[in-house]
């Protein structure tokens, strides 16, 4: 895919459909991360060119204001006919502005479709980094460690969030909400089993897992069900025993 300033130069750029149209145009051959990895590198490179001319754009402007203030200040030394010799020097300063003001318009263009460029790069890292956690999350969960699990569905709902409506990952939001449900239901044993026991550490772990993947109100479920549930069946049992016994 070829990468252009006229791409990122109207004020109407919407980065996820740009963002949309590079999913689309991935060759089959060629993976999705790979290929989003690519587009991204040529983002950087032009935003990095831009860079280089807003910064001698700017040197330009900057190394014009000396030369003006020394021609002021060598008039003030001299009596002779001052009024006038700063009357043209205004007048100059005002062109001068003129054009100052047009410069620093261009300029202020191209920093904006610098920023647009960013934002498109940014993005596809986001859609990139996405498309590899949907491959490797299974190898994720097959490892076992349940910290990781929750920071990778963390990721992923987050490149989710940036991404929008790819149809790339059209199903990825119902996949990640299946893994969610699966991670809570890896976490709950190990969470009843920490209440149980009153270790703090080990609950306080489970809890940050639950937090990180947006379901805390299961550690509310579990704790009402180990705390506050469990034990009275227990006291209404011994009492239902007891009262047959008698």
């Amino acid at each position: 895919m070829s990468v252009s300033l006229a791409d990122f130069s109207e004020p109407t750029f919407d980065v996820r459909a740009w963002v949309n149209n590079a999913c689309t145009t991935c060759p089959d051959e060629e993976s999705l991360e790979k290929y989003l990895s690519e587009v991204e590198m040529k983002l950087q490179l032009l935003a990095e060119d831009i860079s280089l001319s807003l910064e001698e754009q700017s040197m330009s402007g900057l190394q014009r204001i000396p030369r003006a203030v020394a021609e002021i200040d060598r008039v003030e030394h001299d009596t002779a006919g001052l009024q006038s010799k700063i009357n043209g020097i205004l007048r100059r300063l005002d062109d001068a502005e003129g054009s100052s003001r047009e410069s620093v318009g261009l300029l202020m263009s191209v920093d904006a479709v610098k920023g647009r460029m960013e934002g498109a790069r940014d993005t596809l890292q986001e859609a990139a980094g996405l498309a590899e956690l949907m491959a490797s999350v299974e190898d994720v969960f097959a490892a076992g460690n349940i910290r990781v699990m929750a920071d990778t569905l963390a990721s992923m709902r987050r490149g989710l969030k940036v991404v929008g409506s790819v149809p790339e990952f059209n199903d990825a939001p119902e996949r990640v909400a299946a893994l969610e449900t699966r991670l809570e239901t890896l976490v709950r044993p190990e969470l009843i089993a920490a209440l149980e026991s009153n270790d703090a550490i080990a609950a306080g772990e489970l809890r940050d897992v639950l937090k990180v993947t947006g379901r805390l109100a299961a550690l509310s479920a579990v704790y009402a069900e180990t705390r506050v549930v469990a034990p009275m069946l227990r006291e209404w049992r011994a009492f239902s025993s007891d009262t047959s016994a008698s």
